[in-house]
């Protein structure tokens, strides 16, 4: 069995070097790659549906300005967890793990650590032929662990850029919002993408064929896309960083913008916390699907709600002042039928600066929209 460990730092390997996978251009250069017989351990796995097993593994410096991971090819599917660890170091540990059927299913995938210079960025590739349909299928199931280090001042790590792009991996995220700031976090998956709890500037999420579930802490905008599936989302708004986050309802100030959008299929959102005299924005958008809104009760602004042909509802939520001065929650609303409403909430007096700029605009067809206010 030939081996497949290269190194070629400033150029792309030959698509004939083996039969498998290997990356685009725009993916980086291949620093080094994992292949054939090339696997850090191999295991057997007995009267299991995949009899063979093997690992490799990466370190990504966590001080570059993008962090990446990439699954491409026919055949290509498994699971990526990204969690945290309290041991302290610089690297980011990519853990590779691949269950498979035969030794000639496993020549099919090479693992790449990648390097776009440009972007002073790193990260690992999983490849397999896109042209690769075999018969039975899921011959490979891969398990890709991202784990993010401690920082030596116990403060939370800071990742300045993190991408995740793959069509049937299933992308789930631990419980690291207070370990964890992400500048900006991207997720484009096609299986499935839940948090646990994360915290980013700018968080977007995208999933073309399953759902999008969990809780997204963000301090300047999120969105959440999906097609024919859920979104259930809990959504913090935080001002400043992620350590602010426990004490959000107390903090002041911020301009966010939240959309979530669904070609056909259920949103639920609750907004679990938001500062006092932010400006908010959300657009939620679904066809033929039912949608829930429960906004924490800092939200100030105006908001449209409309379903054709279903009943919409607008309910008053707390009525405690989030600022602690003891003002009154003010819920106006006027009904354009019972599938249409428009109106505004907002704290009297003293009301903050969302009164003028908040927006909040509901859409489906054909089903109720439910938004607490």
């Amino acid at each position: 069995m030939a081996s497949n460990t290269t190194s070629l730092t400033g150029s792309q390997p030959n698509a004939n070097v083996n039969d498998g996978g290997w990356p685009k251009p725009e993916d980086g250069t291949v620093e080094r790659s994992v292949g054939g017989s090339d696997w850090s351990t191999y295991t057997e796995n007995p009267g299991s549906p995949y009899p063979y097993s093997a690992e490799t593994s990466f370190d990504l410096p966590v001080n570059d300005d993008l962090l990446y991971f990439i699954a491409r090819g026919g055949a290509n599917m498994g699971h990526l967890n990204i969690v945290n660890s309290s041991v302290v170091k610089d690297t980011a540990d990519v853990l590779v793990h691949v269950d498979y059927k035969t030794q000639e299913d496993l020549d099919h995938a090479n693992i790449c650590l990648l390097k776009k210079e440009e972007e002073n960025g790193e990260g690992v590739g999983i490849y397999t032929p896109d042209d690769w349909h075999p018969i039975p299928n899921d011959p490979l199931r891969f398990t890709a662990t991202v784990t993010l280090p401690a920082t030596s001042d116990g403060k939370p790590l800071n990742i300045k850029r993190f991408e995740s792009t793959s069509t049937d991996y299933v992308n789930t995220i631990g419980d690291i919002k207070a370990s964890v700031s992400f500048g900006a976090l991207t997720i484009q998956s096609g299986a499935g993408i839940t948090s646990g709890s994360v915290f980013a500037g700018v968080g977007t999420f995208n999933d073309a064929k399953a759902s999008i579930k969990g809780a997204f802490d963000v301090s300047e905008s999120l969105a959440l896309t999906v097609a024919n599936a859920e979104i259930n989302a809990q959504i913090g708004l935080v001002a400043g960083t992620q350590s602010d986050s426990s004490t959000t309802d107390a903090a002041s100030g911020g301009d966010f913008k939240v959309s979530a959008t669904a070609s056909r299929g259920p949103i639920t959102l609750v907004y679990t916390s938001s500062p006092v005299n932010s400006i908010q924005s959300l657009v939620a958008s679904t066809v033929n699907a039912p949608v829930k809104v429960t906004l924490n009760n800092a939200y100030e602004g105006a908001f449209t709600v409309d379903s054709s042909s279903a009943p919409v509802h607008v309910n008053k939520g707390s009525t405690s002042d989030p600022s602690g001065q003891g003002r009154t929650r003010v819920v106006d609303q006027k009904s354009g039928g019972m599938d249409h409403i428009t109106g505004s909430a907002y704290w009297q007096p003293n009301s903050g600066p969302g009164v003028t700029q908040g927006t909040v605009q509901i859409t489906t067809t054909r089903a109720p929209i439910t938004l607490v206010v």
